[in-house]
């Protein structure tokens, strides 16, 4: 049985008369809660507010991000990584974001920096657009992918990175250099030869 939250409104859940979440507006008449189905997406019908086209075009929004979301755990599978170097892809990418995200703004003209819609309201007594001085999208998003690219940069100073990375390598090296040893020990070379470790040390650096 689907569990139909209360309304924050008039404090009673809005439901379909198939058990379903209704729509969120209100009935002008009686002010109880919409019984009809809202809009594929959206959370209100076509009679209060899903015939606008950018309520329309928010219902669509969430609808691919559904659909994105559901292939995402369909197609998602479980791999093994080092969190190092992980969280250092990370960095990575972000940094590219924030990169390109500032070109975009630095591309922007004066006037298209800080003025525009910042509010749509569909129905009610102050519904229409509100016109007032708001970020543009390129400057919202550089400044979240900024936040987001500052605190990655922060726990990679935490966890000295860097550093990690050294000791990493190092305990490869000696792992490569065991296993090599043992190889040519098994194959009757002197691993300590030095015609043998000088053509080791010409492989080695090919793949260094």
């Amino acid at each position: 049985m689907k569990v139909i939250p209360e309304c924050g409104q008039c404090g009673l859940p809005h439901v379909t008369r198939d058990g379903n979440q209704a729509c969120k507006a209100h009935r002008s008449g009686d002010k109880q809660g919409c019984r009809q189905e809202p809009i594929r997406g959206g959370t209100v019908c076509y009679y209060h507010g899903g015939k606008v086209p950018v309520v329309r075009a928010k219902a669509e929004e969430r609808l691919a991000r559904q659909r994105a979301e559901d292939e995402l755990h369909r197609f998602g599978i479980a791999i093994v990584v080092d969190p190092a170097e992980e969280l250092l892809d990370l960095i990575a990418h972000t940094a590219g974001y924030v990169r390109y995200l500032r070109t975009r703004v630095d591309a922007l003209m004066a006037n298209d920096q800080t003025w525009g819609i910042s509010r749509k309201k569909v129905g009610g007594d102050d519904h229409g657009e509100t016109y007032e001085a708001k970020p543009n999208i390129w400057i919202q998003m550089l400044d979240q992918w900024t936040e987001k690219h500052s605190r990655l940069l922060v726990e990679a100073l935490k966890l000295k990175l860097d550093e990690r990375r050294v000791k990493l390598a190092e305990q490869q090296g000696e792992a490569i250099i065991r296993v090599l040893d043992g190889v040519l020990a098994e194959l009757g070379h002197d691993p300590s030869d030095v015609e043998t470790a000088k053509i080791v040390a010409r492989h080695l650096r090919l793949v260094s």
